[in-house]
């Protein structure tokens, strides 16, 4: 089981960098730079906990299961609020460079490294899932639905109520269970993953509805 929901975490990980893979200066904006560094951390947790839970058992030590609890916590405190920041930034018109972005990487780094000292990474996550719930649901906010070119209903549904819909359920999940073990906080991290991933055309539209608005004005 852990094994399986480890492959489905790298291969959720492994999409989103993809779709935020390096390109020239002026097609890679900085937003899609600071994902995909998030999105690193989160393939090395997959192959961390891949190691961690079978494709290499003599390997598996005191070690690998502290990089294994590093590159989750690394990824739930982390990357996670990264992958946030960004779309939200980008629905609200914020269009950073990729310098900006990196100083926010290392800020969540602080942020995360600070939380665990004083065992407080538990508001982190409860903060990031809050924020991205905002972040999802800033087109009726700030009354954009109507302004998005999403018009055909199968685009509609993949860009825009299934990222909610999952969001929803990962805070519902959240909100319910009272202990959580590492195979649930993987499935979630995966279906984190897979909802902003599809939601990223949204975001990319909103911030450029942004932008042309500035220049209008």
């Amino acid at each position: 089981m852990m094994m399986l929901v480890a492959l489905c975490l790298l291969a959720a990980a492994l999409l989103s960098s993809w779709q935020n893979r390096p390109a020239t200066a002026r097609q890679w904006p900085g937003s899609a730079a600071g994902r995909f560094a998030a999105g690193l951390i989160l393939v090395g947790y997959g192959i961390a906990s891949l190691l961690s839970y079978g494709l290499t058992p003599w390997l598996a030590g005191d070690a690998l299961q502290q990089t294994d609890l590093l590159m989750q916590q690394l990824s739930l405190y982390a990357a996670l609020p990264m992958l946030v920041c960004s779309h939200l930034a980008e629905r609200l018109g914020h269009n950073w460079n990729r310098q900006i972005w990196g100083r926010i990487f290392l800020g969540w780094c602080v942020v995360f490294e600070l939380a665990r000292r004083s065992n407080t990474l538990d508001w982190v996550l409860i903060l990031t899932l809050a924020a991205g719930l905002v972040t999802l649901l800033l087109p009726w906010l700030l009354h954009q639905t109507s302004t998005s070119t999403i018009t055909n209903n199968k685009r509609r549904w993949q860009n825009v109520y299934f990222p909610l819909a999952a969001w929803l359920l990962l805070c519902i999940g959240q909100a319910t269970q009272s202990t959580i073990t590492p195979a649930a906080q993987m499935a979630g991290l995966t279906l984190a993953l897979i909802a902003l991933y599809y939601a990223q055309p949204l975001s990319y539209q909103m911030a450029n509805h942004h932008s042309q608005n500035t220049v209008t004005d």
